[in-house]
């Protein structure tokens, strides 16, 4: 995620594809291999990826009953 964060999208990519292709097949691993595969996706598309990586950053934010996040306000 610091890769795709800091604009390394290349490497962020190679990253994202360990996980998806580690065997790991515990519930939590499925969850985090998910999240890789649908990030992968949005870079492979050229969409921006900042709305997604705010959508996960605010869903964690909510279990832990904080307010929203906007990736605007940085």
């Amino acid at each position: 995620m610091a890769c795709l964060i800091s604009g390394d999208i290349g490497q962020a990519i190679q990253f994202f594809q360990q996980v998806t292709d580690d065997i790991e097949d515990r519930e939590w691993a499925k969850e985090v291999k998910g999240i890789a595969q649908r990030l992968l996706e949005v870079l492979a598309s050229e969409e921006n990826y900042l709305p997604f990586i705010e959508s996960l950053v605010n869903k964690s934010r909510e279990l832990k009953k904080l307010k929203p996040y906007s990736i605007s306000e940085i």
